[in-house]
């Protein structure tokens, strides 16, 4: 649906031998709708932020959430112990105009390392001249670092000091290394730490705003159809044109093919992924419809499209109000 302003980006990427496929990105509502209504917003600091680093994340993600140009939250600084003064605040009107207050309490955020023994190719024996003669695999010893960031944001309607939201949100990045037997450096800890915040952060931001969520559909080029020699050299152009970055010349390819052969679920999947591709989704539903029902037993990758435009189209009056 073209008019839900649905922005679809195209990442083409090759999987090896998994064949070739497609990433889509596409907008979703906020999960929490209640609090995707809430436009302006006073964000006080959050508790146990030592040096206010993790309100400074906060304020970063909401931030970052646009409406083409424009911002979709206004955001207003408040002071640390807003909590408190809500009410009195609301009484003297000083939150006239403010949708909702956001606060929250940090409940973790450190790293720490485990201890750990792993398989890995070393070298056993040497030549004169240094280099490896031998590898074997050995028993090394190993450090598994974590970074862990955990808070609990709250989303308090201003005008009558409602929570809408509460959840604590939790995040681990981990990354290994091993001593003396890899050559690459060790993420610090600081560095896992500030990544996981980031991902608790923009989770925040996913459930009380719109946001893009993306996902990876192969790019099906054979069925049980036997495709005459032209036309699958079309499907496999195509196919090869999409993963190069050209999708406009993929679909018009896969649509001369459509022409010349009218059997097969392999080619109306795949115009169902340019329909998906441009926004419309109620012609790629179409086509995966269509591809359904020429196949002979389950195909996962059609099944998969069909789930996600029909959720996709479900989900469209709610894009369309928060949109507004």
């Amino acid at each position: 649906m073209r008019a839900r302003h649905i922005l679809l980006a195209l990442l083409l990427t090759l999987c090896g031998c998994a064949g070739q496929s497609v990433t889509l990105s596409r907008l979703e509502p906020a999960a929490n709708g209640e609090a995707a209504r809430m436009r302006t917003l006073a964000v006080g600091a959050l508790r146990n932020d030592d040096g206010g680093v993790a309100g400074a994340a906060l304020e970063s993600a909401l931030s970052g959430v646009r409406l083409g140009s424009r911002p979709y939250f206004r955001l207003l600084a408040a002071d640390a112990e807003l909590e408190e003064q809500i009410p009195g605040l609301r009484r003297r009107g000083v939150l006239a105009g403010v949708d909702g207050v956001v606060l929250g309490t940090v409940t973790y955020s450190d790293w720490r390392d485990r201890r750990s023994v792993r398989q890995r190719y070393v070298c056993v024996d040497y030549r004169d001249n240094g280099n490896c003669r031998k590898m074997a695999s050995r028993d090394v010893r190993c450090v598994d670092r974590e970074g862990v960031f955990a808070f609990t944001p709250r989303l308090v309607e201003a005008a009558t000091g409602r929570v809408v939201f509460a959840k604590e949100i939790s995040e681990t990045v981990g990354s290994s290394f091993c001593p003396g037997v890899e050559n690459e450096s060790p993420r610090s800890g600081a560095d896992l730490v500030a990544e996981a915040r980031a991902h608790a952060m923009e989770r925040f931001r996913d459930e009380i705003a719109p946001h893009f969520v993306s996902f990876e559909a192969p790019l099906l080029v054979d069925d049980d159809s036997a495709m005459p020699a032209g036309v699958k050299k079309s499907v496999d152009d195509g196919a090869a044109f999409a993963a190069a970055g050209d999708m406009g010349r993929a679909c018009s390819l896969w649509r001369a093919a459509e022409g010349a052969h009218k059997t097969g679920y392999a080619i109306p999947y795949l115009l169902g992924l340019c329909a998906e591709s441009s926004g419309d989704e109620a012609e790629a539903l179409r086509r995966y419809e269509l591809a359904s029902q020429r196949t002979s037993r389950p195909v996962p990758a059609v099944s998969d499209a069909l789930a996600r435009v029909r959720a996709a189209m479900a989900s469209a009056p709610a894009l369309r109000t928060q949109m507004r």
